[in-house]
C-alpha cells in the first residue's frame, strides 16, 4: 500500500465530507495509520544498535517524514477543530507528538 496517494484523500475526507460517517471512519483510519507510521519510526530508533546509534537514527529522515510533515497541519486541524470526534482522536495524539519530539 502506498500511503503518498491513500492520505491526502483520507485527510480530505476527515477534514470536509458532508456525511458524518464518513468522517468518521476517514479520522479514525487516518489515525490509525498515524499511529502505525510514529511506531514504524519509533522502532526503528529503538532497533539501532552501537554508540551513537539511537542519536544517528533519530537524526536521520525516515520513509515516513514527509508524509507526517504534511499531516500534521491535518492533525491539528482536527484537533482544534468543531467535530468532538476529531478532538477526541487529534487532541491528545498532537499533545503526545509535541512531548515525544521536544
Amino acid at each position: 500500500i502506498w500511503l503518498d496517494d491513500l492520505l491526502p484523500r483520507v485527510a480530505a475526507a476527515a477534514t470536509s465530507d458532508p456525511h458524518r460517517a464518513s468522517r468518521v471512519a476517514a479520522c479514525e483510519l487516518l489515525h490509525g495509520l498515524t499511529l502505525w507510521m510514529i511506531g514504524k519510526n519509533a522502532h526503528r530508533i529503538i532497533a539501532a544498535e552501537g554508540p551513537g546509534g539511537e542519536e544517528e537514527a533519530a537524526a536521520k529522515p525516515t520513509r515516513f517524514s514527509r508524509i507526517l510533515g504534511r499531516l500534521y497541519p491535518v492533525m491539528l486541524s482536527l484537533a482544534a477543530g468543531h467535530d468532538p470526534l476529531g478532538r477526541q482522536l487529534f487532541g491528545p495524539l498532537i499533545t503526545s507528538l509535541v512531548h515525544w519530539m521536544t
